[in-house]
């Protein structure tokens, strides 16, 4: 008898042995961890540089809106911002390959739908706006002008502009563009007679070409309402970033925000 209780601990003793290597292995396996221990400590967000007032980088520092409200949902969670630039054209793919936590780059939830995303509340209303030829003033500058037929209207693809244009401007020549830069030099060089896009964002890239007669047209076609992006997996972060806008809303933050940047010219979201 104690022989037999002798083997059977040894028996247990053995597949113990055999089950902690196999852990070992399995554990030894697994790929290493290459992730920057500083960034559990801070929030990437991924801007669209060169778009005052929303973001810029001026003097080896970022400013404007976004970069305001960025620091400050990270700061809620005891995080620090770190900036990353992203693709203008794409920039979810900075979320895909995981580079940046979300994306505070002027995203309208009035775009065209992106699987496998996630939109916080809206943080900002902007206006799509047009800019012409100075030249042009007097035959688009009344109302119903832009509507008329055979008249070529650039605009952003991926963008609610290209959604005006589709229900608004039926019977124009519609060309989309990629780049916002090759819409104004196609408007410079007289391929299309005006261009429309978002307030800040147009007026920015028009008052780089501004001495060569470009202008925006005062009104405003059409208002969109901003959000956040974060992959669709992350509805923790999803959720944190919504308290901190609905506490940032609740308690003026937001609107001292705005009225840094845009004095007189935008409002938050209602």
């Amino acid at each position: 008898m104690p022989a037999r209780l002798y083997r059977s601990r040894g028996k247990n003793l053995h597949a113990a042995l055999a089950w902690l290597t196999l852990l070992i292995a399995v554990g030894c396996a697994q790929p290493p961890d290459t992730r920057d221990p500083a960034d559990a400590a801070r929030l990437r967000i991924g801007v669209i540089p060169n778009r005052p007032p929303l973001v810029e980088y001026d003097e080896g520092d970022w400013q404007g809106l976004e970069i305001d409200l960025g620091r400050r949902v990270a700061s809620s969670q005891g995080l620090e911002a770190q900036f990353v630039v992203v693709d203008e054209n794409d920039p979810f793919q900075a979320l895909r390959n995981e580079s940046v936590d979300m994306i505070t780059a002027s995203l309208s939830l009035g775009a065209e739908s992106r699987e496998g995303f996630l939109f916080s509340r809206a943080y900002i209303q902007l206006g799509l706006r047009v800019a012409i030829r100075a030249a042009s003033l007097a035959e688009f500058e009344s109302a119903g002008a832009l509507e008329r037929a055979g008249a070529r209207v650039g605009y952003m693809t991926r963008t609610p502009g290209g959604e005006f244009v589709r229900e608004r401007l039926p019977l124009s020549d519609a060309y989309a563009f990629r780049d916002p830069d090759a819409a104004i030099r196609s408007l410079r060089s007289h391929r299309i007679d005006f261009f429309i896009y978002d307030g800040p964002k147009i007026e920015t890239e028009a008052g780089r070409y501004e001495p060569s007669g470009l202008i925006v047209l005062p009104r405003v076609l059409a208002r969109e309402n901003y959000a956040w992006a974060v992959r669709a997996g992350d509805r923790r972060l999803l959720k944190q970033l919504n308290a901190f806008l609905d506490r940032a809303m609740a308690g003026q933050q937001l609107q001292s925000v705005y009225e840094k940047w845009f004095p007189e010219r935008i409002q938050p979201t209602e």
